[in-house]
């Protein structure tokens, strides 16, 4: 499991923007009401590639919300 902490300054608005969004694309993402933290479970074997598309796409979320 990897937990990734969004600015705890942050409105909890976006923190739900950025979990539906990856959602949206396609990634299974956690999320706790009320605090500002994204749960990732990623499988015990994952590709590489898996790992950047996810980065590309967290990147890519962030750039659109900010």
């Amino acid at each position: 499991m990897a937990a990734v902490d969004i600015n705890e300054d942050a409105d909890a608005s976006v923190t739900i923007r950025i979990h539906r969004e990856l959602v949206r694309r396609g990634y299974v993402v956690g999320r706790r009401p009320g605090i500002n933290v994204l749960r990732l479970d990623p499988s015990l074997t994952i590709e590489e590639s898996d790992i950047q598309g996810f980065l590309a796409t967290f990147e890519s979320v962030l750039t659109d919300l900010g």
